[in-house]
């Protein structure tokens, strides 16, 4: 080989290895970008997973050739994947029955090409239970001759959403179909948004502009600041409409934000206390007043006697009784009993004896306290009544004689304080009746005789407490049905002496002579006993049981009343005990927390005696009474008095609306009842219905009710 054949190879070497060098090059970097772009392909491919799984979202993807439904479900606790595959026959089968026909056209359609994409909302099955699903997507491949080969797309459970959609569209229908006015405010009192009822408050244009509240009703910041440590305060005030008119509301306020970290707003909740109100205005006119007469009635009238700023240095008190009125009662009817009680009012009005104040006390009797303490004085008026009640019995063309014994006090020359004095007349009253009735008499010595009696009466009373010989008797309570609803316990006493003895006697007598425990437990001893009687016989009934107030106050009244409860093995929800207003007088916050406490034990608590009291309403604001029983008062009036009815129908809306039952006493005729059944009472009693009967002709009664 020549030297140039030499070179020439030695060049041709050397293009040789240059050239696969270049194409080695050429190959890496094409690796090399290859490579890259797989990774960035897998990077793209691992945000999008990483998005979709942050937003709760799952990948499908549905071949048609293999018929698999392929679905790419996240983990909720990381960002790992799991695919689930089905055939589309097992897909749909998870479908709700509902939504399917409507899935199914969807789907149809986007495969015939008939929509551009695919985007349905459904109910589906997901772990055991129908979630709501929104499922997008679209055909991303197709074959040569056109047809869908492969589908692709997103599925979201948007369950929540759902949800949140329907409680916003209940919450606005709420906010704008309510009774109540109702605003969203801004901290400066601008209204953003009020329903329909607040523009009726105010008497405005509906959806008018640019309002502030405080234009309207005037905002306590003292209360709004409160909205830091209470969830929400209410107060009440006064809204000023339009054309000037002032309506009483109450106004609760709540405090919201729409998202974390935004401003706060106000919800106002605006409620027309007008009703509310008128009825509480009337029902204290009823406190304070007797509803036939017109007079103060007994709670109103001492009130004012123990108030210093009231009651003068020296006056004088009479105690009133008719002679007479029971057997107008009995012999005419009970209208013209009343007729006669509202003459007599007209007779002893007030200041009728010099600077005077006149009371009903209840039932016949009647009571005045007057500044005059002249004996001479005292004796005309006490005659000119007497004569006056005569005369009425003419004009009234009564046949039977009515006037009237009347006992007088002096204070302080009888009594140190009021309730003695009225103790006192009323002692020297009952002497006026044993001297033939239709006299006066001055309590002074004489009057002890008739205390003998009453201590030979207390003896007795002892005796027949002691030996267990007072009679219990039921009287029934009824539903809207006319069906038994419970019982009330009621005491007789039939004494050896003194022949039938009344409640009204010997309760109070018990209640002044420390007997009132001894005799309260008798009562609930029988009490337990006739529920247990009813039990035996399939009767699952009531039974009421009157407190005293003296027996409530014992300092061992819940003990023992828990005591002989548990011995029985009853539950106490079979027991109502009923207690009047006088319970609350000298000690509220005791008397009310003793009553809040039995109503946890279980026990019914009732206002007995409801609207005669002084504060009646006042204290079914104040306790939660579970039933409220109308005083006799109330329904003696009803056919006749278009006031009582109002009245009466403002209590049973005002118990209805605060969800406590109700009991009207003393019903006698079927139109009282037919009234009161359709006034909304709960429950009924009174003669009408059924009298105080021992537990055995109870029995009977319900047997033959049956």
């Amino acid at each position: 080989m020549t030297n140039s054949d030499a070179e020439y190879l030695k060049k041709a070497l050397l293009r040789e290895r240059n050239a696969r060098k270049e194409s080695e090059q050429i190959l890496l970097e094409k690796s090399r970008s290859l490579y890259e772009s797989q990774v960035a392909v897998k990077q793209a491919q691992r945000k999008l997973e990483l998005a979709l799984w942050a937003s709760n979202e799952s990948i499908w993807e549905w071949h048609v050739e293999s018929g698999n439904f392929v679905v790419r479900r996240f983990n909720r606790f990381s960002d790992s994947t799991v695919d689930f595959t089905y055939t589309l026959d097992e897909f749909f089968a998870t479908i709700h029955p509902d939504d399917f026909e409507n899935y199914r056209l969807q789907w149809r359609l986007h495969l015939d090409g008939c929509s551009e994409n695919l985007d349905i909302t459904f109910r589906a099955l997901r772990e055991g239970e129908y979630k709501w699903i929104r499922l997008r997507g679209r055909v991303v491949e197709e074959s040569p001759e056109g047809l869908p080969r492969r589908l692709l797309g997103t599925s979201k459970d948007i369950t929540e959403l759902r949800n949140a959609e329907r409680s916003s569209r209940l919450m606005a229908s709420a906010f704008s179909s309510s009774r109540d006015a109702m605003l969203i405010l801004q901290r400066d009192k601008k209204i953003i948004e009020a329903n329909a009822a607040f523009y009726q408050l105010i008497g405005e244009k509906v959806n008018k502009s640019n309002l502030d509240f405080n234009d309207y009703i005037k905002l306590s910041e003292e209360h709004i600041q409160e909205l830091k440590f209470h969830e929400r305060v209410s107060e009440e005030s006064e809204v000023r409409t339009v054309s000037g008119q002032i309506t009483p509301v109450e106004v609760t306020y709540s405090k919201f934000m729409f998202e974390e970290g935004s401003s706060s707003y106000l919800v106002a909740v605006v409620r027309d206390m007008t009703e509310r109100k008128n009825a509480e205005k009337h029902l204290q006119q009823m406190a304070m007043y007797d509803s036939l007469t017109g007079l103060l009635n007994r709670n109103a009238f001492q009130q004012k006697l123990s108030d210093p700023n009231v009651a003068p240095e020296r006056y004088s008190v009479l105690f009133i009784d008719l002679d007479g009125f029971k057997a107008v009662n009995d012999t005419m009817s009970h209208e013209k009993g009343d007729e006669l009680l509202v003459a007599v009012s007209s007779l002893l009005g007030d200041d009728c004896l010099g600077h005077s104040i006149t009371a009903r006390w209840g039932g016949d009797e009647f009571i005045v306290a007057t500044e005059t303490t002249d004996e001479q004085q005292i004796i005309t008026f006490c005659r000119d009544v007497i004569n006056g009640m005569k005369r009425i019995g003419k004009e009234m063309q009564l046949p039977v004689a009515v006037s009237a014994s009347i006992g007088i006090a002096l204070f302080p020359d009888n009594a140190d304080d009021h309730q003695s004095l009225i103790r006192a007349a009323d002692a020297a009253m009952y002497q006026a009746k044993s001297l033939g009735k239709s006299a006066y008499v001055f309590y002074d010595e004489s009057v002890e005789k008739q205390a003998q009696e009453k201590i030979s009466l207390l003896a007795e009373l002892k005796k027949a407490i002691d030996n267990n010989s007072l009679d219990f008797h039921l009287q029934g309570q009824f539903d809207q049905t006319d069906s038994p609803s419970g019982a009330e316990l009621l005491c007789r006493w039939n004494s050896p002496i003194h022949g039938f003895v009344s409640p009204a006697v010997f309760i109070p007598l018990a209640e002044e002579n420390g007997l009132a425990f001894e005799l309260g437990n008798l009562a609930i001893d029988n009490a337990i006993r006739f529920v247990q009687i009813l039990d035996e016989f399939g009767y699952n009934l009531r039974v009421a049981v009157n407190i005293s107030p003296l027996h409530l106050m014992h300092p061992d009244f819940v003990t023992v009343l828990q005591e002989k409860i548990a011995a029985s093995g009853l539950y106490p929800n079979r027991f109502e005990l009923e207690v009047t207003e006088s319970s609350f007088l000298g000690d509220e916050i005791r008397a009310g927390n003793i009553i809040n406490e039995l109503r946890k034990m279980g026990y019914k608590m009732a206002m007995d005696d409801f609207g005669t009291g002084y504060s009646s309403l006042s204290y079914i604001r104040k306790l939660d009474f579970d039933v409220i029983k109308i005083d006799r008062a109330f329904v003696t009036d009803l056919e006749s008095d278009y006031k009582a009815q109002l009245l009466l129908q403002g209590i049973i809306s005002i118990c209805n609306e605060l969800g406590v039952e109700t009991v009207a006493e003393g019903i006698e005729t079927q139109e009282q009842m037919d009234m009161l059944q359709r006034m909304g009472v709960t429950s009924f009693q009174g003669f009408y219905l059924g009298r105080p009967v021992p537990i055995e002709a109870f029995i009977d009664s319900l047997k033959k009710a049956e």
